[in-house]
């Protein structure tokens, strides 16, 4: 799948219909992975998993632009993802997860 869905027309005419509403991009995977301080995400693959991501050490992104790439580690092992099949990336509320930061501080409680 390129990316693109082609849609004719009822004139016979064909025009593009974009997907993009229906992936995260590469922008908004990276935003996350960068954020600081780190804050905890969710990426939804388009199979309906939902791979959370807890600390920035265990999400990896391709370095070369052509790369399409994502490896995720987590308590079942390592995926590896290709990012045309990464739907969404869900960032929490702010005060709803812990950062790595205050969980390496122990919260304060």
């Amino acid at each position: 799948m390129c990316g693109i869905q082609y849609d004719r027309a009822s004139a016979g005419s064909i025009r593009l219909k974009e997907e993009s509403k229906l992936m995260a991009t590469i922008p908004q995977i990276r935003d996350a992975m960068h954020r600081t301080p780190f804050r905890g995400f969710t990426v939804r693959i388009s199979d309906g998993r939902h791979l959370v991501i807890r600390h920035p050490d265990s999400i990896s992104l391709s370095s070369i632009p052509q790369g399409r790439d994502l490896v995720i580690h987590d308590d079942q092992g390592m995926h590896r993802i290709d990012l045309i099949q990464v739907v969404e990336v869900q960032e929490p509320d702010p005060g709803k997860l812990e950062t790595a930061e205050t969980r390496a501080e122990g919260n304060g409680a």
